[in-house]
């Protein structure tokens, strides 16, 4: 099929293997992605799964998505994926000042109150290799609208950048300690598949 010759659709099945999700129709919408060639599309599952990797390491509990998957749709949207007390909502609209956002990912804590909002971002600036203004824009609006500590876009590359509402930029930076809430800002994660 498709999915075997696309690389980032191959890694995704891969990923889903190792969380023990095999068999649910949600690597339909993958396959389906991968044929429309929708890079975008997967990118985001592939962000998903990164990320619930990440939380796994940080929160040292071990992802429940038993309410986020229907037997016959897959996973749903919004989906919400247990860390212990704390979760995240995939695809979800959160309530903020004005209108409900939906960024892609809102980490929450055990009362369901936003802690960072991180968006899935294909685009990068390929003459710099830096996330496009625009993404760190939209991050700003995440975080002011939605009252977060953090904003974080997600994009392909292994450079991040982080902008401390204190501190300005930071050079060094931990995404363990911004997903905490120890850190006040915005960024760009940058994430390559492996």
């Amino acid at each position: 099929a498709l999915v075997a010759r696309d690389p980032l659709a191959v890694r995704l099945l891969e990923i889903e293997a190792s969380f023990g999700v095999a068999g649910t129709p949600i690597w339909g919408a993958i396959e389906h992605a991968a044929r429309l060639r929708d890079i975008a599309v997967l990118w985001e599952w592939w962000v998903l799964l990164a990320l619930v990797r990440e939380l796994e390491g940080a929160t040292q509990e071990r992802a429940v998505w038993s309410d986020a998957f229907d037997e016959k749709l897959g996973l749903r949207t919004p989906a919400l994926i247990r860390f212990g007390a704390r979760s995240l909502l995939y695809n979800g609209a959160t309530p903020s000042y004005s209108t409900p956002l939906r960024p892609d990912f809102v980490w929450r804590d055990e009362n369901g109150k936003p802690l960072a909002a991180l968006d899935a971002k294909f685009r990068v600036n390929v003459e710099r290799g830096s996330v496009i203004g625009d993404d760190l824009h939209k991050m700003h609006a995440y975080r002011d609208a939605l009252g977060v500590s953090v904003a974080l876009a997600l994009h392909p590359g292994e450079r991040s950048v982080f902008y401390d509402r204190e501190r300005g930029p930071q050079q060094t930076w931990n995404v363990r300690a911004a997903l905490a809430g120890a850190l006040s800002g915005v960024g760009a994660w940058g994430l390559r598949p492996n």
